[in-house]
C-alpha cells in the first residue's frame, strides 16, 4: 500500500480546512497543486505505529451498551464539525420512509427524535452535508410518502430548522443528487438526481448565504445526467470530485469530474486501475491519508465491497491490502468522524436484504511523546505529553520513568528526577480494543556547568594602590571553593570570590583563579592587570649667578625660581616689603638684599631699597 498515514498536527490541519474552515481557500487550478512529497513534518517526536493492526484494517463497529438505530438504506449522514459528532437522519427499513434522528460520539449512539422542536419529513434519498457557513448540517430534498420533496432543512446545535431561501426558489423536487460543500468557493454544490417523473437530471446548484442559484448552462463542460453519484470536497488540491452514478438507462457510470472556481472539468486518471462504475457508494475525505476514500456500491445488480483511496489524481485499490472489507452494501450512510478518528459506515443494502452490523476504518495506532524540557537539573520537574492516533477512542496511557519510581496514567504528566544521570522514559498507548504501541523519549539530568567570570577593579593602577579582583559564578552545585595565582606573596592564598590585593612593583600582571563545586566541577577564568611606575614632581637649584638674594654681614642666601609667574611675582613683592620695613624700623641693622629670577637683569649692587 503506497499510501501512508499523516501525522497527527496534518491530520488535525487538514479536517479542519475540510469541515470548518472557509477562509484562505484561494490557488491555482488543481493541476498546478504541489504534490504529497511537498508537505510539511511533525514537530513533534516521530510517531511510533503499534504492531497490532499491522496495517489499516476494516473492523465491525464495537458494541456498546445503549439503543442502536434499526438497519437501513438510503439513510444520509454526516460529520457536524461544529457540535462535534456524526448524525444519521432518514432511510428505509421495514418502515420507509424514516425520520429518525440519531448521533454518534465515542462508540455510543443517541437517538434525538423525541428531543426535537421540528424536524424533516421522513424521507430516504436525500442529499446532506456538513455546511461551515451554516455551521450546521444541510439537507435537501429526498423522497417522502408523499412525494419527492424540494425543501431545505438545518441541524444545528442539536435542532433542525427549515432554511428560508433568501430568493425563494431552490432546485427542482429530486432524490439521489450529489450535494458537497465546496469549501474553496464557500459554497455547496448540488448536481443531478431524479426528479419527480423519474427524469434523470444534469443541472448544477449552487447554495451560498441561504440563497439557491442554477450555475449557468453552457458555461462550461458538465458531467452527463446522472443520478446516485457520490460528490466530495478534496481540501489538498482544493476541489469538489463526483465520481460515478447511474444514468437514465441505469448503466453505471466510472468517471470523475472536478468543480473547481466555479466550473466542471472532467479529470483523467493518472492510474492504470480505477473503481468499475457503481451507484450509491460511499465517498468521504480521510485526514489520516489525506486522500479520499470509496467504498462498496452496486453496479448492475452487483453489490461490492471493496475499498478505494484517490489520492490527487491516482487511484488505488486498497481491498487486498487491508485485508478485511465490509460485507457488500450499496447505500450505506457513511462519514469520517473526526473525533474518534475513523471512517463510520452504517447501514446499505445487501440487494434484497439490509446490510447487516456497522464497520469502521480504523488505521494502526500510533502515538507521539513530547517532553518539555529534555536536559534537566536533578529535582527540577519535566512536563510529559503523550498524543495519539489511529486505532479505536477512546486512549490509556501508561508512563514509566526509567528512575523506579511509581508508573503515571495519564495523557500529561510531569516528572522531577532527583539524582544525575541518562533516563530512558516509555510510553504505553492502548486502545479501546487494547491494541498497544510503545515508544520513547530520553531525558538527561545532569547539573548545570560551571561558568566563571573575572573583573578588576581598576584597572591600570599605580604602584602601591591596591586591585580588587571579583569573581563571578555561575551554575555550578553548593558552596564554590576559589584558588588564585599571579598575586603578589602578601596577599596569601585566598579562597573567597573577591580578593583585594596591593601591588608595589610595576608590570603586566596576569591573575588567575579556579572554583570547584561539591561534585568537583571545575571552572576558571583570567585576567591581566596593569601596574604603572610611582611619578613625582621635583625642584631645581638655581646657581647664585642666576638668583641669590644677600643679607648685611649674614652672607649669600640662595633663593630657587618658583614655578609659575604668577607666584613668583607675588613672592617678590612680598619680600621687598618685609625688606622695607625692616630698614624703616632698624635703621642701622642689616640691609635686606634681594635678587630674584635672572629675567629682571639685577645685582645686589644695583639694589635699590623703596623710598621711605
Amino acid at each position: 500500500m503506497t499510501a501512508t498515514h499523516r501525522p497527527l498536527w496534518t491530520v488535525a490541519a487538514i479536517a479542519t480546512v475540510a469541515l470548518i474552515a472557509f477562509g484562505g481557500l484561494l490557488g491555482a487550478h488543481p493541476a498546478a497543486q504541489p504534490s504529497s512529497a511537498a508537505r510539511s513534518a511533525a514537530p513533534f517526536t516521530a510517531m511510533t505505529t503499534s504492531a497490532t493492526p499491522a496495517s489499516a484494517t476494516w473492523t465491525h463497529l464495537p458494541s456498546v451498551n445503549g439503543a442502536v438505530p434499526p438497519l437501513r438504506t438510503g439513510a444520509m449522514a454526516a460529520y457536524d464539525g461544529w457540535d462535534g459528532y456524526y448524525v444519521l437522519f432518514g432511510g428505509c427499513s421495514r418502515i420507509c420512509p424514516m425520520g429518525d434522528t440519531w448521533i454518534y460520539l465515542h462508540g455510543a449512539w443517541t437517538n434525538l427524535t423525541a428531543n426535537l422542536t421540528t424536524a424533516p419529513a421522513p424521507r430516504s434519498g436525500a442529499s446532506m452535508v456538513y455546511d461551515p457557513s451554516n455551521l450546521g448540517v444541510v439537507l435537501f430534498g429526498g423522497k417522502t410518502a408523499s412525494g419527492v420533496t424540494a425543501d431545505t432543512w438545518v441541524y444545528r446545535t442539536g435542532q433542525w430548522h427549515q432554511l428560508a431561501t433568501a430568493n425563494s426558489f431552490a432546485p427542482s423536487a429530486r432524490y439521489g443528487a450529489s450535494f458537497a460543500a465546496d469549501l474553496r468557493d464557500r459554497q455547496d454544490v448540488l448536481f443531478g438526481g431524479t426528479d419527480t417523473n423519474g427524469t434523470v437530471l444534469s443541472d448544477t446548484w449552487i447554495l451560498s448565504n441561504g440563497a439557491w442559484q442554477p450555475l449557468p448552462t453552457g458555461s462550461s463542460p458538465a458531467p452527463p445526467a446522472r443520478t446516485g453519484a457520490m460528490a466530495v470536497f478534496y481540501p489538498q488540491p482544493r476541489y469538489v470530485l463526483l465520481f460515478g452514478g447511474q444514468n437514465s438507462a441505469g448503466a453505471a457510470l466510472a468517471d470523475s469530474w472536478t468543480f473547481y472556481a466555479g466550473s466542471w472539468q472532467a479529470l483523467t486518471s493518472a492510474s492504470s486501475s480505477q473503481p468499475a462504475g457503481r451507484v450509491a457508494a460511499t465517498l468521504d475525505f480521510d485526514p489520516f491519508y489525506g486522500a479520499l476514500m470509496l467504498v462498496g456500491g452496486a453496479a448492475n445488480g452487483t453489490v461490492m465491497s471493496d475499498t478505494w483511496l484517490f489520492n490527487e489524481g491516482v487511484w488505488e485499490n486498497l481491498t487486498s491490502v487491508i485485508g478485511r472489507s465490509p460485507t457488500p452494501r450499496s447505500g450505506a450512510a457513511g462519514a469520517y468522524d473526526l473525533v474518534d478518528g475513523y471512517t463510520l459506515l452504517f447501514g446499505g443494502s445487501a440487494g434484497k436484504s439490509l446490510a447487516s452490523a456497522s464497520w469502521i476504518f480504523v488505521h494502526p495506532l500510533a502515538a507521539q511523546v513530547a517532553a518539555t524540557p529534555t536536559t534537566v537539573a536533578p529535582g527540577a520537574t519535566v512536563t510529559f505529553g503523550a498524543y495519539a492516533q489511529g486505532g479505536i477512542m477512546p486512549y490509556r496511557f501508561i508512563w514509566h520513568f526509567g528512575d523506579q519510581s511509581a508508573p503515571s496514567n495519564a495523557s500529561s504528566t510531569t516528572h522531577a528526577y532527583a539524582t544525575a544521570g541518562s533516563y530512558r522514559a516509555q510510553l504505553t498507548a492502548y486502545d479501546a480494543r487494547n491494541a498497544q504501541v510503545i515508544t520513547y523519549t530520553s531525558i538527561v539530568v545532569t547539573y548545570p556547568p560551571l561558568v566563571l567570570q573575572l573583573t578588576a577593579v581598576p584597572t591600570p593602577i599605580v604602584a602601591t594602590e591596591n586591585a580588587t579582583f571579583v569573581a563571578t559564578s555561575f551554575g555550578g552545585t553548593g558552596s564554590l571553593v576559589f584558588a588564585w595565582t599571579g598575586l603578589p606573596a602578601t596577599c596569601g592564598a585566598p579562597t573567597t570570590s573577591n580578593v583585594s590585593c596591593r601591588f608595589t612593583v610595576p608590570g603586566s600582571y596576569l591573575v588567575s583563579v579556579t572554583a570547584s563545586d561539591v561534585h568537583g566541577d571545575a571552572a576558571s577564568a583570567s585576567t591581566h592587570l596593569l601596574v604603572t611606575a610611582l611619578t613625582t614632581a621635583s625642584l631645581t637649584a638655581v646657581p647664585p649667578s642666576a638668583a641669590v638674594a644677600t643679607f648685611d654681614r649674614f652672607g649669600w642666601v640662595l633663593v630657587p625660581p618658583l614655578a609659575g609667574a604668577t607666584i613668583m611675582a607675588a613672592l617678590s613683592a612680598w619680600v621687598t616689603y618685609i625688606a622695607w620695613k625692616r630698614a624703616k624700623l632698624h635703621p642701622s641693622g642689616p640691609q635686606l638684599l634681594c635678587y630674584m629670577p635672572a629675567e629682571w637683569k639685577e645685582t645686589p649692587d644695583d639694589f635699590q631699597p623703596p623710598p621711605a
